[in-house]
């Protein structure tokens, strides 16, 4: 968490200038405790004890296709299927897999050992079930650093004095630089409900009083003033947030941990 000042102390902050900002924690990761190699149709991997593999909520349609009762899936890294030409011309519509695969396991039994995997990515039935492996020991991790050091900033992005508005945004960025990764929602994670706040809010202003900024991405806010001329706005912190869920655009359920 990265904040410009403590609770209930006014700070300023100039236009493009970061309100607050949380980081990007991995949640919900699984690792092996022994290496082991995976194989459906042509596909290949050794899956080491320094990989990390992605968890993901199984829903219903995946259920479905895969054949399994698990919750949980621990998916290994993509491996590219096609080339970015053939696959817009011919293998998006005959091939039976899609450009990008992954091998995804599964504790069918809930043993602590990870006894099923699945191709992640397939398209025909027959690839899509799961297959029986030899149970091999796992464990997850909570709460691990990113390794690309994304972050979330609350952004001073505009202030329009012609029609009293200030424009924030709340934005993904990697290396100090905005970036784009599709659609996300934030969940609270204490409620389980989503987030009402997305990417960009506009505050209307000029009352005179100060304008609160309720679970801003978790942080409730006041602006208590503006200053046009001199492209500043002094906002107050009331509230930190507390961990919030992150979840992109995937086939199925992702989540990462925001430390805010």
């Amino acid at each position: 968490m990265e904040t410009n000042s403590p609770v209930g102390t006014p700070f300023k902050i100039k236009v493009g200038e970061s309100i607050a900002s949380s980081r990007f924690m991995r949640w919900n990761l699984g690792r092996l405790d022994r290496k082991i190699t995976v194989s459906i149709d042509r596909f290949v991997q050794d899956v080491g004890t320094d990989l990390d593999l992605e968890g993901f909520a199984a829903t219903g349609a995946s259920a479905k296709r895969t054949g399994l009762n698990s919750d949980h899936y621990y998916c290994s890294a993509e491996i590219k299927a096609h080339n970015d030409l053939s696959y817009q011309l011919v293998a998006s519509v005959f091939s039976n897999v899609e450009q990008y695969v992954r091998f995804c396991f599964a504790d069918e039994n809930a043993d602590g050992l990870l006894d099923h995997v699945f191709l992640g990515g397939a398209k025909s039935k027959e690839l899509q079930a799961a297959r029986e492996i030899e149970p091999v020991p796992f464990h997850t991790l909570e709460l691990t650093p990113d390794a690309e050091g994304k972050q979330f900033h609350l952004t001073l992005k505009r202030i329009e004095a012609d029609r009293n508005n200030l424009l924030i945004y709340l934005r993904p960025m990697r290396d100090g630089k905005e970036t784009s990764w599709g659609k996300f929602s934030l969940w609270d994670v204490r409620t389980g409900a989503e987030s009402p706040f997305k990417d960009k809010l506009n505050v209307a202003y000029g009352t005179g009083e100060p304008i609160p900024l309720l679970n801003v991405a978790g942080y409730d806010l006041a602006v208590m003033s503006v200053d046009p001329e001199a492209g500043e706005v002094t906002f107050m912190l009331n509230r930190i947030s507390e961990p919030m869920y992150y979840q992109s655009t995937q086939p199925e359920f992702n989540m990462i941990f925001i430390y805010i």
